[in-house]
């Protein structure tokens, strides 16, 4: 069994576990109460909009994202737009909605969520995943896998990403860090989005960046991502596999 047979099953796997827990976390956390309101955001500019392997958008973008949280419980609100058409109203918008809860035991967090995607001015379909991500912290480093099953527009698409994540305080203001990740997805998914594909590893990506503490809850940072699609049919009918974003977030946290 080579690598990608090997993920591939456990793709097959990921989706009846993740449905799994996602229901079983999804009824648990329903009964728990609610924290008080707390709100965050945060507007970022990147060189390009690349999503799963994906280029959406090969010019610079302005993204926003607004999160309204009630204790562990969180509504957020995210939206991908051209930085040209910004100012001049012109073009499309993609508009993202997510419901989540953090469930924590000790060391380790389950979020499961629902998420809702939609393309005013785009002429797309709107479409929505149901999503759980499990982590766990150990000092500087964090374990995360995310996992994603469409059930409206590509109904049955699953893809899914583990990977590990770092973080060096370098002073009181500054704080490094960064995350690496190999994500993967079924035939569905690939075929939908890629136009070719079967079961297999979908992209290794991996990001660094500069977490400023300008003051209070202000802060400012800049970010490289390199992500690469890894699986030769879909190198072969993507135009762009090998991808470099640099961006430039400013927000502040709740």
């Amino acid at each position: 069994m080579n690598f990608g047979e090997m993920l591939a099953r456990v793709s097959r796997g990921g989706r009846v576990i993740a449905g799994g827990l996602l229901a079983g976390i999804a009824a648990f956390a329903s009964g728990q109460e609610f924290g008080p309101p707390t709100f965050s955001h945060e507007t970022t500019w990147n060189s390009k909009y690349v999503w799963r392997g994906l280029v959406l958008d090969d010019k610079p973008v302005l993204q926003t994202s607004n999160t309204l949280s009630f204790g562990d419980t969180s509504f957020n609100v995210w939206a991908s737009r051209r930085a040209c058409q910004v100012l001049s109203g012109r073009g499309g918008t993609e508009l993202d909605l997510t419901l989540s809860r953090d469930v924590s035991w000790g060391w380790a967090t389950v979020t499961p969520a629902l998420i809702y995607y939609s393309y005013p001015g785009m002429g797309a379909p709107p479409s929505a995943e149901a999503a759980i991500s499990l982590s766990a912290e150990t000092g500087p480093v964090t374990f995360f896998s995310n996992h994603f099953l469409d059930f409206a527009e590509c109904a049955g698409g699953y893809f899914g990403e583990a990977g590990l994540g770092w973080e060096c305080s370098m002073s009181p203001n500054l704080t490094l860090g960064g995350d690496a990740a190999v994500g993967w997805g079924n035939k569905k998914f690939h075929v939908v989005n890629y136009g070719a594909g079967k079961d297999s590893v979908t992209t290794f990506a991996v990001r660094v960046y500069a977490d400023f503490q300008l003051s209070g809850r202000v802060f400012a940072q800049p970010t490289v991502t390199y992500s690469r699609v890894l699986d030769g049919a879909l190198r072969s009918v993507s135009s762009s596999p090998d991808q470099l974003v640099w961006g430039l977030t400013l927000g502040f946290r709740g």
